[in-house]
C-alpha cells in the first residue's frame, strides 16, 4: 500500500520561538511541496503514516469530464486522495486547534463573515440526483478557504445510495477484522448523502447511519418544522421515539400530486380529480397510471374511506372490508403501477390520470400546458430528502460536513419562485404538529367531488385549468391542504399484517355485491 511522505504535523523551526500569529501566517504563505522539502532536512521524527487510499467495494470509476460546478449532470465518484501536507494529515488524524484551522472569509449569504478553514481539507457528498441544484456547488465554493475541496456525486434512485451505505459498512467491517487488503475506492469515500424518509427505519436498525449528536446538528434540527422533527428523532430500531437521537436533517420535501391530461378530458367533457375519491369514478376506468408503492396504493383507499395515511389499526376503524373492497376495484380503474413509465404513457395519451411524485409531475407540466396538476383537497402523503452521516468504523468524517447541510437550509437556499417544483425547503412548510389518528375513528366512505356551483362544463373546466396551474407556477399549496397531509411513518405490527392481508387479497378477492 502506497503511503504519504513521512512529514512532520508541526512546523519546526530551528530558530528561537516566534510568536504563534507568525509561524500561522508563515505556514500559509509557504506551498505543500516547500514545508515537506524543508522537514525532511530537518528531521524525520514524529511522523504519522496515513494510508493513500480508503477500502473500496465497487470498481474505479473515471474522473468526470464535466465541469466540476456542474452538479446537475451525473457524476462519478472520483477516488479520495490522502492529503499530502503534515497539516493535512494531521486535520484527518488528531483535533485541530481553531487558532491554526480557522479563518473568516466573507459570507456570500449575506451577516459579515463566516467561519472557514484555512488548511486542506475536503467533504465529499453522494446525493439523488436533481436533488441538489448546479448553483449550490459554486455558491458553497465561495464559503470556504481555497484549500478545501467540495466533490459532489450523484445515483439516480434512492436505493442506489442504500446499497452504497451496505456495502460501504461490509468493507468498514471486513477492514476493522483484518479481512479486507488493497486500495479503498471513492464509492466508499462519502461523507454525507441523502435517504429518504422512508429509508430511514432500514438503514437504522442495520446500523448503516450514524446520529447526528453534535452541537451544530442539534442547532440546525430546532430550526426545522415540527413535523420534519418528529419524522427525523428515531430509537436504534428506527422507530419514532420523542427521546431518540436525531438521525437526518432534511432539505427538501415534496408530495404526492394528480396529474391529468387537459386537451384528452376536454374532448371527452370529464372534470379533473379533485380528491381521492374521484379515482373510482366510472370515466376513468383503465386511464389511471399509479406509482408502484404499497403505502401509496392503500393510502388512496384509506383516504377515500375517511382515513389518514398511517392509520395504526385499520380493523378497529371497522374500515377493512370497505378499504378491500375499494383496492379491489381500484385495479379496474388503474392501467398500470410503474415508477417510471407513467409521464410516458400520459404523454402518449394512454392514460389521463396520473398519482406521482410532484417532482415528476411538475416538471412534466412545465413543458406542456396539456397537462394540469392537482393535490388532492383531503390532503395527501408528503416526502422528504434528508442529509445523513454513514456509519464511520474506520475513518473520522469531515468537518465540512455540518458546512454542507448548515450551507443547504439556510433562506437564501428556498427558491421560493419555484414552490414545489425539484422540491421546497424545509423552511417552506407551515410548522404543523402532526395529530395521530384518534382512537375509535370510524370508517367515512367518501363519495366523488362534483363541481355544483359551476352551471356548465366549459365554465368549470376553465376554472379548474386557471386554478391547476398555480402549483406549476410556483404557488404553495394552501396551509389547510398541507395541515391535512401528513409523512408517511412507520407501520405498527398491526398495521404491517394488515397492509399484506389487503394487498395479497386485492387482485383475488371478488368486491361485496
Amino acid at each position: 500500500m502506497n503511503a504519504t511522505p513521512r512529514i512532520q504535523r508541526e512546523v519546526v523551526s530551528p530558530r528561537p520561538a516566534r510568536d504563534p500569529a507568525d509561524v500561522v501566517k508563515r505556514t500559509v504563505r509557504r506551498s505543500a511541496s516547500q514545508i515537506c522539502s524543508e522537514r525532511k532536512e530537518r528531521s524525520s521524527d514524529g511522523c504519522r503514516r496515513m494510508p493513500a487510499t480508503f477500502p473500496s467495494r465497487l470498481k474505479c470509476e473515471q474522473t468526470p469530464t464535466a465541469a466540476p460546478d456542474d452538479i446537475s449532470a451525473k457524476q462519478s465518484v472520483a477516488r479520495r486522495e490522502v492529503l499530502a501536507t503534515s497539516v493535512g494529515a494531521t486535520l484527518l488524524a488528531t483535533p485541530f486547534s481553531p487558532a491554526h484551522a480557522l479563518l473568516s472569509v466573507k459570507n456570500p449569504d449575506g451577516g459579515g463573515e463566516a467561519v472557514a478553514y484555512e488548511l486542506p481539507v475536503e467533504v465529499r457528498i453522494l446525493a439523488l440526483q436533481g436533488s441538489v441544484p448546479s448553483n449550490w456547488l459554486p455558491e458553497f465554493r465561495k464559503t470556504q478557504y481555497k484549500s478545501s475541496r467540495v466533490h459532489v456525486s450523484q445515483k439516480p434512485e434512492l436505493v442506489d445510495i442504500y446499497n452504497e451505505l451496505q456495502k460501504r459498512k461490509a468493507m468498514q467491517e471486513k477492514m476493522l477484522a483484518g479481512a479486507a487488503k488493497g486500495k479503498g475506492k471513492a464509492s466508499d469515500n462519502f461523507d454525507v448523502c441523502t435517504l429518504g424518509d422512508s429509508w430511514l427505519t432500514p438503514a437504522i436498525s442495520k446500523g448503516l447511519l450514524s446520529p447526528m449528536t453534535s452541537p451544530e446538528y442539534l442547532e440546525l434540527f430546532r430550526t426545522l418544522p415540527v413535523q420534519m422533527q418528529q419524522l427525523a428523532r428515531r430509537d436504534k430500531q428506527g422507530q419514532l421515539s420523542s427521546n431518540g437521537s436525531v438521525w437526518g436533517l432534511p432539505y427538501r420535501w415534496g408530495s404526492t400530486l394528480f396529474a391529468y391530461r387537459v386537451d384528452k378530458l376536454q374532448q371527452r367533457k370529464i372534470l379533473p380529480p379533485a380528491d381521492w375519491a374521484d379515482l373510482w369514478r366510472p370515466e376513468f376506468k383503465g386511464r389511471i397510471a399509479m406509482v408502484d408503492s404499497p403505502r401509496e396504493v392503500v393510502g388512496a383507499a384509506l383516504k377515500a374511506c375517511g382515513l389518514t395515511y398511517n392509520t395504526p389499526d385499520i380493523a378497529a376503524a371497522g374500515c377493512m372490508p370497505d378499504v378491500s373492497d375499494r383496492l379491489q376495484a381500484l385495479m379496474q380503474q388503474v392501467k398500470f403501477f410503474s415508477n417510471t413509465e407513467m409521464l410516458k404513457a400520459l404523454a402518449a395519451g394512454e392514460v389521463f390520470v396520473v398519482v406521482g411524485w410532484s417532482p415528476e409531475l411538475l416538471s412534466a407540466a412545465m413543458k406542456s400546458t396539456n397537462v394540469g396538476i392537482v393535490m388532492p383537497a383531503s390532503g395527501t402523503s408528503l416526502w422528504a430528502d434528508l442529509w445523513t452521516l454513514p456509519a464511520n468504523l474506520t475513518n473520522r468524517p469531515s468537518p465540512l460536513a455540518s458546512q454542507w447541510i448548515e450551507f443547504t437550509l439556510k433562506e437564501r437556499r428556498m427558491q421560493k419562485s419555484r414552490g414545489l417544483r425539484g422540491g421546497a425547503s424545509p423552511l417552506m412548510l407551515p410548522s404543523i404538529s402532526s395529530k395521530p389518528q384518534a382512537k375509535g375513528a370510524k370508517c367515512q366512505v367518501k363519495t366523488a367531488s362534483v363541481e355544483s356551483d359551476y352551471l356548465d362544463y366549459n365554465t368549470a373546466m376553465s376554472r379548474r385549468k386557471e386554478r391547476d396551474r398555480d402549483l406549476v407556477n410556483g404557488l404553495m399549496p394552501s396551509t389547510e391542504i398541507l395541515a391535512a397531509s401528513e409523512f408517511l411513518l412507520p407501520l405498527s405490527n398491526t398495521a404491517n399484517a394488515q397492509y399484506r392481508q389487503l394487498i395479497t387479497t386485492m387482485n383475488t378477492r371478488k368486491p361485496r355485491s
